[in-house]
């Protein structure tokens, strides 16, 4: 049994002296190459912007003036749809609750 076959990118970037002191400091306190430290930081960077990124999705139902499906806005403490404003607050609260 050899290696485990992994993908391989060559890359190239410049670093400046003190971002390759740090780089050397902490990744051999992590016990870690640098590639993998680098890697892992870039992980968490990812994580961070993709959490920043994400949209709070609005619960969506079939209305039956618009006869679409549709999404809902919670107004005033009833869910009205976001096209014709219908109000479906029953409806989609049970959504909402099935969904959690």
């Amino acid at each position: 049994m050899g290696r485990k076959n992994e993908f391989k990118v060559s890359k190239a970037f410049t670093l400046g002296l003190e971002e390759v002191a740090y780089l050397k400091v902490a990744s051999e306190e992590a016990d870690m190459n640098a590639s993998q430290f680098l890697n892992k930081l870039l992980r968490k960077a990812m994580l961070k912007a993709r959490k920043e990124e994400e949209i709070e999705r609005k619960p969506a139902g079939h209305c039956h003036k618009c006869n679409q499906y549709r999404g809902y806005d919670l107004i005033d403490d009833e869910w009205v749809c976001e096209v014709c404003g219908l109000e479906k607050t029953e409806y989609i609260s049970e959504i909402v609750k099935r969904q959690s």
